[in-house]
């Protein structure tokens, strides 16, 4: 993102922005640009007409739109514009034959119940994971604000149940290996910040500030990495399957 100052200049940085859990608003955590992401951007702001997507050139035409669409819109827009998709193409099967509205309910159903509940539940993961960090970061600023521990544990549970949605999802072999991962990296991560919040409850700010930065932002930066890998890998998997079913139901 390409931001200005007040003095007419202008910055880089690289911000992930997340939407808080019922409507509350939006998280931003933003990251210092590196040279190659600038030049990258810089090219992109300088070629307006070309129709790319992640660096890449998009496909033309209705695909081109459907996948463009997918990727730009935040993931609970996604998965009910993927559903008012697939709600038209029921609303139009009405006239095909019985078998066909048959397999094409099917489908739809097998795609909200797997592909699209895994994909909102790695996302839900990634976004109560920043909401821990900005609890427990509340709670050495301020032990003795009881909202900042009930933030915490709230945000704690939400994680644990999207964990367990995805481990009830799991579509191969090494997604069930990547899943044991996160499971290891969320335990360390929470019993680390379960040290922070008695170091802070304590009064060692000095002490919970320094493992913080030492040893659970690491923590959390690997586990927020193979949540980003495995998210995108099951957003792929989630638009292979849509333009599947797509296609499957205009044949019909």
């Amino acid at each position: 993102i390409k931001n200005r100052c007040k003095n007419g200049d202008h910055y880089w940085v690289r911000a992930t922005t997340t939407a808080l859990p019922g409507g509350a608003g939006y998280l931003s955590v933003r990251t210092e640009a590196s040279r190659a992401d600038i030049q990258r951007a810089e090219a992109l702001y300088a070629r307006p007409h070309l129709h790319l997507d992640g660096g890449r050139r998009r496909p033309s035409g209705l695909l081109g739109r459907l996948v463009s669409f997918n990727r730009r819109v935040r993931l609970a827009w996604r998965f009910w514009a993927t559903f008012a998709v697939f709600a038209a193409l029921m609303l139009l099967g009405a006239g095909v034959a019985q078998y066909g509205q048959r397999e094409l309910e099917n489908q739809l159903r097998d795609y909200i119940q797997h592909d699209q509940a895994r994909l909102l539940a790695y996302g839900q993961m990634y976004a109560q994971g920043l909401q821990t960090g900005q609890a427990i970061r509340n709670i050495i600023l301020d032990p003795k604000n009881p909202k900042a521990y009930e933030n915490l544990a709230a945000a704690e549970k939400a994680f644990d149940a999207a964990l367990a949605k995805a481990e009830g999802l799991v579509a191969s072999p090494a997604e069930g290996d990547t899943l044991k991962q996160i499971q290891g990296l969320w335990s360390k991560d929470r019993q680390l910040k379960s040290q922070l919040s008695t170091l802070a409850r304590e009064g060692d700010t000095a002490g919970a500030i320094d493992r913080l930065n030492k040893e659970e932002t690491p923590v959390w930066r690997s586990l927020k990495d193979v949540l980003l890998r495995q998210g995108e890998a099951s957003r792929q998997q989630s638009e292979t399957t849509a333009l599947r079913t797509l296609g499957g139901a205009a044949e019909q």
